[in-house]
């Protein structure tokens, strides 16, 4: 921008829309700012930047911040939200030639979330949007987060600053970054001060009929030890400064929290005809542990009166802007902490003069004094000196004559027109709204959909403003015709019960405008009414039956799968999936073998695994076994419920071939433990027994045979058939092509001597087993029996 002389005590504006369009810049942007001034002293600037969008009533004040090289890191911050839709960014600009690194960390219920590592080019500015966090059932679910910066340049290489914005009702506030402080007390009560906390009616009634204003307080430990916090609010009563001690406040390590002072209000704590007041935050510990925020904001979020917190009074406060022109009202107030009369000086500047007050007020006292009324009034000062009814813009300096660290400051800003939308913005007003489980920006919606016995239920108002934009906020429950259909269940939350229909009712907490002058703001209210069903899943055969597993040669591989809403629902959409039952069926998942699967060879297949209830209320699909056998599970998904189904995947009639006197068991693998590869049918299992029989017989006679000489039969088949392989991981080509039905057994070779292997197949053909396939010419030497 071109130079800008600025006299001593003035102060000047710059139109930054019109300086970019004047430079060929784009105008809707964001960026920042930096101020390189020539003076006999730091610090003889004072500069501002506002922001306000006065179609909705967003504005902000961000102060310019001075050279940081005195500020330790880190640089901390408490973000509140107003409402669920309130977001919280911040801006971050390195100030140097230097590229810098920054982290950004959000702290929730005392738990740190880091945030993207950023990295800034020289002079550069990034806003980052703060993730959002979940409702807190503390506070009447106010809810609050702490956010810290570091980086890792000079000191004072990054600058912050935060907000926090519900665009839609105009609710917006600024976030002050600040350093580790070294503004200790000496009696070891650290405080934070501030002044013109405006609560109630008779505080919003400054701002115009019908206002009621709420102070929030954001507080936030930023320390690694817990806190406890001494609020104290003061105001000005009949016989001079009275004062309240409020509940006291405890925050763990980097915990925050949102208090509603308006509470203590309106349980007779704090008097009901108070409109105004001061707030000391006192805690004992280290100096600036203690970061907070403190506004005054009315029930719709549109008006914001922001409370400067200082931890030590001042004896000066220079170059604080002010404005009249317009609707825009300039206070000050000035709140005297220390235990003497104060004699201060406000000098208000203004373009071509300055006009000098002098005030004098008592300990504990609060002074106001209002620009636009001296302007108006044209009271002289001393010197014969009025502020110029012509004059729109000028800066303030107030000092105290006799006061070290007396004086606690709020140089308000405020317009009642556009901050409490007397008039209409850009959205208009509510012209039509409903309760619903939907949210959209894009579709008004106007009735429940039918809900599943329990199912959560969400409520929103949708709404559709007089410009027919759609919006819809979230609602608190108030009530249910049937709380045994529709109501707060175990889990805490608004949740369907039972089959039946409940008319619900929701309230939304925000304030909206339904009237076309906009002067009436309420929370939308409507009941709409739920309808409640259930469902059930279920096959044919049924589970106890169970089917064959795929390629085994029975009729039965696959089963009939029925999804029936009760009473019958048209329409709903219906979600099919199949998983395993560990350790089922012989596949042991151990030392990772048999891993989770999606393919159809391990968890078989349905016809359709989604589609939508007919008019019957019934949705019908088949369900196909996989080669594998053992136990799934079928599951019906209905809207964001889930039922489940067994179906046993085996071939009937097996059974263990238990351990024998003239055999010996073997094949026991981590995959296929002792217990689970030796079963077939009856027929295969007695003749087993009396191959191992008649060779003993045959070659030891009526003697013991030697247990290394007893014939070793491996594997058979698993627990429930079906494929089985060898190494696991659910390999459909691995070895052991047959053993699926319980009429195999591998003999083995290695401990029977060659002159008697002629022998031994002719007692297999003797005992069933004729068919045998002879792959004694393998690695692993053995006979493949079948017992068909």
């Amino acid at each position: 921008m071109p130079k800008t002389r600025i006299d001593a005590l003035q102060t000047v504006s710059i139109d930054v829309v019109k300086a970019l369009a004047e430079r060929g810049e784009k105008v809707e942007q964001g960026g920042g700012a930096i101020i390189n001034f020539e003076a006999q002293s730091a610090g003889a600037v004072n500069a501002y930047a506002e922001v306000i969008n006065t179609d909705n009533g967003v504005a902000f004040t961000f102060p310019f911040l001075q050279d940081g090289s005195f500020a330790q890191l880190p640089l901390d911050t408490v973000a509140w939200y107003f409402s669920r839709n309130t977001e919280a960014f911040v801006s971050l600009q390195n100030t140097t030639a230097i590229e810098t690194q920054a982290v950004t960390t959000v702290f929730v219920s005392g738990r740190a979330i880091n945030l993207e590592r950023k990295r800034l080019k020289p002079n550069e500015v990034i806003t980052i949007k703060l993730p959002s966090i979940e409702k807190s059932e503390k506070n009447n679910g106010l809810l609050s987060a702490g956010v810290r910066v570091e980086h890792n340049g000079i000191p004072g290489a990054v600058v912050a600053q935060g907000w926090v914005v519900d665009e839609k009702i105009g609710f917006s506030a600024p976030l002050t970054f600040r350093y580790q402080s070294n503004c200790s007390c000496s009696d070891g009560t650290q405080h934070l001060y501030g002044t013109a906390v405006m609560i109630g009616p008779e505080g919003g009634a400054m701002m115009g009929p019908g206002v009621v204003f709420s102070p929030y307080l954001a507080a936030r430990n930023r320390s690694n030890e817990p806190i406890s916090i001494r609020p104290i609010f003061s105001y000005t009563g009949r016989d001079g400064a009275e004062e309240v001690v409020l509940p006291q406040i405890s925050l763990g390590s980097q915990e925050s929290t949102v208090i509603n002072l308006r509470e203590f209000q309106e349980n007779g704590t704090i008097p009901s005809q108070v409109g105004m007041g001061n707030i000391d935050l006192q805690y004992n510990g280290e100096s600036g542990v203690l970061i907070a925020e403190l506004a005054s904001v009315d029930r719709t979020g549109n008006f914001v009166g922001r409370v400067p917190l200082v931890c030590n009074g001042n004896q000066a406060l220079h170059m604080s802007f002010w404005r009249t022109d317009g609707d825009w009202r300039s206070t000050l107030a000035i709140e005297n902490i220390a235990r003497s009369e104060n004699d201060v000086e406000i000098t208000i500047s203004y373009p071509g003069g300055v006009y000098l007050l002098e005030k004098k007020f008592g300990a504990g006292e609060t002074i106001m004094v209002s620009i636009n009324e001296l302007q108006q009034s044209q009271v002289p000062d001393r010197a014969g000196r009025r502020i110029p009814a012509g004059a729109t813009m000028g800066g303030v300096n107030i000092w105290s004559k006799n006061v070290v660290n007396g004086l606690v400051i709020n140089a308000m800003l405020a317009n009642p027109v556009t901050k409490t939308c007397g008039s209409c913005g850009a959205t208009g007003y509510v012209r039509e709204y409903y309760l619903t489980n939907k949210s959209s920006t894009s579709t008004l919606y106007y009735t429940f959909e039918d809900h599943v016995v329990g199912e959560q239920i969400p409520l929103y108002m949708s709404m559709r403003y007089s410009t027919n934009s759609i919006y819809s906020e979230v609602c608190d429950y108030v009530s249910s015709s049937n709380t045994s259909v529709a109501g707060i269940g175990s889990n805490g939350y608004l949740t369907a019960l039972s089959i039946g229909s409940a008319s619900l009712t929701g309230r939304t907490q925000s304030y909206y405008p339904t009237d076309p002058a906009c002067s009436n703001y309420l929370p939308l209210q409507r009941s709409s009414t739920l309808n409640v069903f259930n469902f059930t899943i279920t096959t044919n055969p049924p589970e106890s039956d169970g089917i064959r597993p795929k390629g085994t040669g029975g009729l039965l591989e696959s089963a009939t799968v029925t999804v029936q809403t009760n009473p019958a629902v048209a329409s709903q959409s219906v979600n099919l999936s199949v998983v395993r039952v560990t350790n089922s069926g012989g596949h042991m998942r151990v030392l990772a073998y048999h891993p989770e699967s999606t393919d159809s060879t391990v968890i078989g297949s349905f016809a359709a695994t989604q589609g939508a209830t007919s008019t019957n209320g019934a949705f019908e699909t088949t369900y196909t076994a996989p080669i594998f056998g053992g136990t799934v599970i079928l599951r019906a998904t209905i809207r964001s419920i889930t039922k489940e189904q067994y179906m046993n995947i085996y071939i009937p009639a097996l059974y263990e071939l238990g351990s024998g006197e003239n055999y010996t068991l073997t094949g026991f693998t981590p995959q296929h433990p002792q217990g689970t590869n030796h079963w077939g049918t009856l027929t295969a299992n007695s003749n087993l027994v009396a191959i191992a029989n008649d060779y003993k017989a045959q070659f030891y006679g009526t003697g013991t045979i030697p247990d290394g000489d007893k014939l070793r039969y491996n594997d058979q088949s698993l627990t429930d058939g079906g494929k089985f392989e060898i190494p696991g991981h659910w390999e459909p080509d691995a070895s052991h092509r047959e053993h699926r039905v319980g009429i195999n057994c591998d003999i083995s070779a290695q401990n029977v001597p060659r002159d008697r292997w002629t022998a031994l197949t002719e007692i297999f053909r003797f005992n069933g087993s004729p068919n045998y396939h002879d792959e004694t010419g393998t690695s692993q030497p053995h006979w493949h029996t079948r017992f068909e």
